[in-house]
């Protein structure tokens, strides 16, 4: 509290006439002083006389009056009197203060002292600050801080231009806000100039926005403008060091990320990577951030092979041109092997044999140039630039395509295995020249000549394909669409060579993306088809694996509902299907004579091919074509189709060789079982006995997809029956006791130390499911579902497997999943299985969910107190904290508190109080 302003003089004043007063009441009280005194002095001070002598003098003698002034009005003696009492008051509310405030202070300084005197002896190492709360200051200082209050004239202009500024950068905020959503609807609408000019307008507000520098680097790159998106992206880096102090922000990944798709652009792969690798040490998990790391390590790593070639080549090439000048000696280095051509290398490299890669390349661009001097006109497709520097050759007596076609083929036999030569043609023009040759035949015609060398080509690009900076290259050289329109020339060569190409461009992301949009373009699909059902087995395979990667996207899926929509989906095939099984059908799967194959019948066909590895293509593509629901929906109602998944799952046979082909057909009908209409018609194709079969294979991922299998269609009513006339539930069993006593195979050991020591984000997290994982995954969760209440029969299925001792099984998985802390030093060969986290708590929650239907019954209980069910039960609930685990094994533990000795138990081990906290009562 302040003291109020107090004019000295009536301070003063105020001050001397209470000293008076208390001296007089002192003297009084001590008997020092007399009354008569008392009145005598007060009388002389005041003008009024004594008591004892009225009007009496000093003398004795009668007094004079003395002279007094006129006596005042009524009126002005009024207000007079009020002005005195309000000056008294006032003075007396100032005395009251000035007491307060100094009672205040003399007992501050009192607590100071008395604190100062206590930690005399005390020894503090740091700066005291209890000290300053019990501070008091003195009279000047208060006036001190007086001068610098609000009152003063200094203060209130420093809290004016306080005002100011913050008026100034809020609304300097509100602006770069309304620039950044103008900016986003800009972007949204792609107008890409206007959004980068609405993120300027709002930085040149707000210069520490980071938001706006990223956006305004996104807008940049999107007009090809890399620079100025780079100096956005450090700016935004910039201030998040320096002024937030964060490089981890979910922001600053971003910024990481457009800035190495910058130098993507300008070709600086190196920062790239830097810059990508540190986006993905800030998010480990994020799969776009990894795939665009692998894509700027490959750029790099081909920017480095092009400079160590260039720079080998460059003092070299001279002596290659001139040998170039000759027709007849160039054409005799065409035609001969790609042997080792001598001893002459720089640096690693063969210089003659990539003399020879830039011969036969300038070779095929003379076809090229041929191609586009008659097609200019009429040529829809790209025209793409000829090699800086390259001359063309002088016209030969031979024809173009068939010097391009054996240059073509010579070129092919250098690249073979030979990752370097690849690189080299694609600098030296070859790989640019084959795919304008390509595009400008279109389809080949009559000429022979023409379509050998379009499938020369084809060829020669599928070898340099093999390098992934080509790969990469690929879809940009237009050469696409025209590979997928000569998929519809059947039984011709260059249809071969085109599927071929196709099927190594699929292996890429980007390129199969690019091929699924022209498959499903037009007819194009129409064109596969027919080629499937060919008699080119070699086109087929590439076409069936070709078509099989690009149907996880959603243009082909749609392309092929419209395919079998036109075929009469599930209806109509049966009679197809029984031809084809009576021997009626064209050999090696082919379906049609008139080349235009139905979808359906083709798939039924393909599926019963005498060849194995048209049988695991096409149970591919199925497994594929059920991860759409239509498609999945579709293929349920074709009788034909899932007879023939069925005969290939069990006529496959059971050697070695067979494998690939059982492990394709369990993918494709663990896809198809996701389908509640396709589970029921499952079970009639006989697939019961294969997955008998399949499930006491010694390979667990074709066990744990059979069982997936199982656990999908458990609940149908037929497959109820069969569970309880076929030794599936025995299976299962059999099944969960290998995962669980076999001990890790060198498989699981590698996994194993790859998830401890590897750097990769995924690894390091231990992102892989081992086959014994997946396999006791779905093991568990059939159990848990076939002994479910709400199960057809099962009661009964649960009386089976409590003969066949599930329970302790069950029990005995999950004292090997827990962890060492919570199960004890028991073996656990489960323990050290390199699973996910998500499959390892499904793992346990299906085996506690399995318990728990077991303990429904009163007959179980006696069984699980000798087991000891309820110790690692409440374990578990302790160490899920709250997953589904502990929740099914808190109620678990609550049907088996009906029994006293493991309610005991329960008591004990403090389990109560779990079941309190998931189950209600």
């Amino acid at each position: 509290m302040t003291a109020p302003n107090i004019n000295p003089a009536d301070a003063e004043d105020f001050i001397e006439r209470a000293d008076d007063v208390a001296r007089l009441i002192a003297g009084l009280s001590e008997g020092t002083i007399s009354p008569e005194y008392i009145d005598r002095h007060y009388g002389d001070k005041f003008g009024v006389g004594g008591k004892g002598k009225e009007g009496a003098g000093p003398s004795g003698s009668k007094a004079t009056p003395a002279a007094l002034p006129p006596a005042p009005s009524s009126k002005e003696a009024v207000e007079a009197a009020a002005k005195e009492e309000q000056r008294k008051a006032r003075l007396m509310d100032k005395a009251m203060a000035l007491k307060a405030s100094y009672e205040r202070k003399l007992k501050a300084r009192a607590k100071f002292e008395e604190y100062s005197k206590a930690s005399a002896d005390a020894h503090n190492t740091g700066t005291d600050y209890t000290k300053w709360d019990l501070w008091c200051p003195e009279d000047e200082e208060d006036e001190m801080i007086n001068s610098i209050t609000p009152n003063s004239a200094a203060f209130r202009s420093m809290e004016k231009d306080i005002d100011e500024r913050h008026s100034r950068m809020v609304e300097a905020r509100q602006v770069a806000e309304r620039m950044r959503v103008k900016g986003n609807d800009a972007f949204k609408a792609k107008q890409w100039s206007e959004s980068l000019s609405c993120y300027q307008e709002g930085i040149a507000s707000e210069r520490t926005n980071m938001t706006l520098h990223a956006n305004a680097a996104q807008a940049a790159i999107k007009i090809n403008c890399y620079v100025q998106a780079i100096e956005h992206c450090d700016k935004a880096l910039s201030i998040a060091d320096f002024l937030h102090n964060d490089l981890r922000s979910p922001l600053c990944t971003k910024v990481y990320q457009r800035r190495a798709t910058a130098y993507r652009a300008l070709q600086q792969y190196a920062r790239a990577v830097q810059d990508l690798q540190a986006g993905v040490d800030i998010e480990p998990d994020n799969k776009d951030l990894v795939a665009q790391l692998s894509k700027a390590q490959r750029d790099l790593d081909e920017y480095r092979k092009a400079k160590q070639l260039s720079k080998a080549m460059g003092g070299k090439s001279q002596g290659g041109g001139e040998a170039q000048a000759g027709g007849g000696e160039a054409k005799g280095t065409w035609e001969q092997d790609d042997k080792a051509a001598g001893d002459q290398a720089v640096g690693g490299l063969d210089i003659e044999k990539l003399r020879q890669v830039e011969t036969l390349s300038q070779a095929v661009s003379a076809l090229a140039d041929v191609k586009a001097a008659k097609s200019v006109k009429k040529s829809a497709a790209p025209v793409l630039p000829a090699r800086a520097g390259y001359k063309a050759s002088p016209p030969m007596a031979e024809s173009p395509q068939l010097r391009a076609t054996t240059a073509a083929k010579a070129l092919a036999r250098l690249l073979d295995g030979d990752d370097l030569a690849a690189v080299y043609m694609r600098e030296s023009g070859g790989f640019q020249a084959a795919a304008r040759v390509v595009a400008y035949s279109g389809r080949a015609g009559s000429d022979a000549e023409e379509r050998a060398a379009v499938s020369a080509c084809l060829a020669l690009l599928n070898a340099a394909c093999m390098n992934d900076g080509n790969l990469a290259l690929l879809p940009s050289t237009g050469v696409l669409p025209h590979a997928v329109a000569l998929l519809g020339s059947c039984d011709a060569p260059e249809a071969a060579a085109a599927a071929r190409l196709l099927c190594t461009a699929v292996t890429d992301d980007d390129v199969r993306r690019a091929v699924s949009k022209e498959l499903a373009a037009g007819s194009a699909l129409s064109g596969v088809l027919a080629l499937l059902g060919g008699r080119d087995t070699g086109a087929q395979d590439a076409a069936l694996s070709a078509l099989s990667n690009c149907m996880v996207d959603a243009p082909v899926r749609q392309a092929m509902r419209r395919a079998l929509a036109a075929s009469g989906g599930g209806a109509g095939v049966a009679a197809a299907s029984s031809a084809s099984s009576s021997g009626s059908a064209a050999p090696d799967g082919a379906a049609s004579t008139s080349g235009q194959a139905d979808a359906a019948s083709l798939l039924s066909s393909l599926l019963r091919s005498p060849r194995l590895s048209v049988q695991e293509r096409a149970l591919n593509l199925v497994g594929n074509m059920c991860g759409d629901e239509v498609l999945r929906g579709t293929l349920g109602g074709t009788p034909g189709v899932l007879a023939a998944m069925g005969d290939a799952a069990v006529n496959v046979g059971t050697g070695a060789g067979q494998l690939p082909v059982r492990l394709a057909a369990a993918n494709a009908l663990y896809n198809l079982s996701l389908h509640p209409g396709t589970q029921g018609p499952m079970l009639s194709t006989g697939l019961a006995a294969a997955l008998l079969l399949s499930m006491q294979h010694d390979d667990l991922m074709l066990a744990a997809r059979c069982t997936g299998v199982v656990a999908r269609c458990c609940k149908h009513a037929t497959w109820g029956e069969a569970l309880l006339s076929t030794p599936l539930l025995e299976n299962l069993v059999a099944l969960v006791a290998r995962c669980a006593e076999r001990p890790a195979d060198a498989a699981e050991q590698q996994a194993a130390t790859a998830a401890v020591s590897a750097g990769a984000g995924a690894a390091r997290k231990g992102d892989v499911d081992c086959a014994r994982g997946l396999a006791l995954d779905a093991a568990t969760r059939a159990l848990a579902l076939v002994t479910h209440d709400e199960a057809e029969h099962g009661a009964a299925a649960s009386v089976a497997l409590l003969a066949l001792g599930a329970p302790k099984l069950l029990l005995d998985v999950v004292r090997q999943m827990l962890p060492p802390s919570a199960a004890g030093s028991s073996p656990a060969p489960l323990r050290a299985m390199p699973v996910t986290k998500s499959t390892r708590e499904s793992i346990l929650g299906n085996a506690t969910l399995a318990v728990g239907h077991f303990a429904r019954s009163a007959e179980v209980l006696p069984l699980l107190a000798e087991l000891d069910a309820v110790a690692p039960l409440v374990a578990v609930a302790y160490e899920g904290r709250g997953n589904v685990a502990s929740k099914n094994a808190a109620i678990a533990l609550a049907r088996m508190a009906k029994a006293q000795k493991m309610l005991e138990r329960l008591r004990e081990l403090h389990g109560l109080e779990i079941i309190y906290q998931y189950v209600r009562p």
